[in-house]
């Protein structure tokens, strides 16, 4: 059966994503720092309320569990730009589950 969840290394070494890509939600902007890591910052006003800052995470529902308080399906959750329009980061499984699933 085919895998229905990729990684964020999967989805870097696929090509999907690359390192420094980005993406948030609410007051916060995560950005892809490695092949299977990102890093979450506040872009709110003072200081991070979740201290999410300088961690770096594998997987994108847990700093979603984190900022939401609940469990929350992080691949609509979260969002990205393709080009001026807010998308959500399903996009990227979608096209790693069409070319790889």
């Amino acid at each position: 059966m085919a895998k229905q969840k990729p990684s964020i290394y999967d989805l870097v070494s696929k090509g999907i994503i690359k390192v420094g890509q980005t993406f948030f939600a609410r007051d916060y902007v995560g950005t892809i720092v490695g092949r299977g890591h990102f890093k979450i910052e506040y872009a709110g006003e003072g200081s991070d309320p979740k201290n999410m800052e300088n961690r770096l995470y594998d997987s994108f529902n847990e700093p979603t569990k984190q900022i939401c308080g609940y469990p929350v399906n992080a691949w609509l959750f979260w969002k990205y730009f393709k080009g001026e329009e807010q998308r959500p980061i399903d996009d990227w499984r979608q096209e790693w589950l069409d070319k790889y699933g």
